[in-house]
């Protein structure tokens, strides 16, 4: 059935909506089969329409769970580019951009790759115009930001008081807020890490699977 070939790309408010489609067409389909319409008039027919819906509704499901649009990032549509795009042209302060991913690993980086001409279109500048694949000592899963900070974060501080100070340059969370509209996003900081740009970190498990 077509419908079927339109699960790419999908979200799930968009599956959804599949899903309902394909249960109608197939719920009509299977109403009009021979053996549900040369039923017995009365509880039998009433049973194979039952039967057929119910196994139709069963089918559909078990297709929905298979097909449900897991999180992550793929390869942006052209809606969600522009989206993207549309919020950074809002800010009239971009910072430097320093786009990174784990050392081999494909997947994660080629995610990340896309932003480079998003950002460049916009007028922001990339740091080195690639994805630099860096080492990170303290891995995180998913997709974080990275910012200068005075001090590192001490894991020992249960409270946290470090005494560290982070500016949050107004760029950020413009980037922050067109991300989230994509992906999970969250926030590391570190004394080592340059002053005055913004780093993505494109760790394991960003891409979707």
């Amino acid at each position: 059935m077509a419908v079927v070939i339109v699960f790419f790309n999908r979200t799930p408010l968009w599956t959804v909506l599949l899903l309902l489609t394909l249960w109608v067409l197939l719920v009509l389909a299977a109403l009009n089969l021979q053996v549900v319409r040369l039923a017995r008039v009365g509880t039998s027919r009433n049973l194979s329409r039952t039967a057929a819906v119910l196994l139709v509704s069963v089918a559909v499901v078990s297709f929905g769970v298979y097909n449900w649009p897991v999180s992550g990032l793929g390869e942006l549509t052209s809606a969600e580019r522009d989206s993207f795009k549309a919020a950074l042209r809002t800010q009239g302060e971009p910072i430097l951009i320093h786009l990174m991913c784990p050392p081999n690993d494909e997947r994660d980086c080629t995610v990340a790759s896309q932003f480079i001409v998003m950002f460049q279109e916009v007028g922001w500048k990339v740091k080195g115009n690639i994805v630099d694949r860096v080492y990170n000592g303290s891995p995180k899963a998913g997709l974080y930001c990275v910012l200068h900070s005075t001090v590192d974060p001490d894991p020992g501080n249960k409270e946290g008081k470090t005494g560290a100070w982070t500016e949050m340059p107004r760029a950020y969370y413009t980037v922050k807020g067109a991300l989230d509209k994509l992906t999970k996003t969250d926030l590391v900081v570190g004394a080592s890490y340059p002053e005055h740009e913004l780093g993505l970190y494109f760790g394991v498990g960003t891409a979707r699977q």
